[in-house]
């Protein structure tokens, strides 16, 4: 995990310092995705082989500060910067990195979410809660309507895509996950909260629509 961000970071660093290294400049693209490269072969073997979510692997005890914050939250926001780097230089690789980058942000606040809730660990064998089924969808709904509203303050069609994919998502898991185990009038006030979250989102979206 700390090679993984160690790595990374000096990429990120080093393609940065590409753009006013002279003729060190090709080194310095050349070492930069290099180490990116490695990099992604360390957060991969983490993902598939060394996962919290799969195997019995102690992440710490406090919320947020944790090992889960290098694990995926910080690669994430590292590969958010070398999507930026490498787009000058390739338009399709940047796209690529940034969706990298959109996956490690999903593992992140979703592992940080679990382990809110379950502790120092959080594999998937571990029975879940309905309170932790219910704050996935909260955090999740919060964070695609800001995602909707960020883009479409900045003009960003991407943005407000993958915003409204967000909350889309929430919704299919709240009428499939969590509501399966509702019953009368929990069920009812569940319908009747998730569709005034919806008409707000709507309202709101028309209104920075006409702005």
């Amino acid at each position: 995990v700390l090679l993984s961000c160690n790595w990374l970071a000096l990429g990120c660093v080093y393609l940065h310092r590409s753009r006013s290294a002279g003729q060190l400049g090709k080194l310095y693209r050349i070492a930069g995705l290099a180490l990116a490269g490695l990099a992604g072969l360390l957060l991969i073997s983490t993902a598939l082989y060394e996962n919290p979510l799969f195997i019995r692997l102690y992440v710490g005890e406090m919320p947020l500060f944790n090992w889960l914050l290098l694990t995926w939250l910080v690669p994430s926001i590292l590969t958010l910067w070398l999507a930026k780097l490498v787009k000058p230089l390739n338009a399709k690789f940047s796209q690529i990195v940034l969706g990298a980058s959109g996956l490690l942000a999903v593992l992140a606040i979703n592992t940080l979410i679990r382990q809110y809730w379950q502790g120092g660990f959080i594999y998937l064998d571990k029975a879940t809660s309905d309170a932790e089924l219910y704050s996935y969808s909260i955090i999740w709904l919060l964070l695609g309507a800001l995602v909707v509203i960020t883009g479409h303050l900045k003009q960003q069609l991407l943005l407000q895509k993958v915003g409204l994919g967000i909350l889309g998502a929430v919704i299919v898991k709240v009428f499939l996950i969590d509501m399966a185990s509702l019953t009368g009038l929990l069920k009812a006030e569940s319908f009747i909260g998730l569709g005034l979250s919806l008409v707000g989102l709507s309202w709101l979206f028309q209104k920075l629509r006409s702005k």
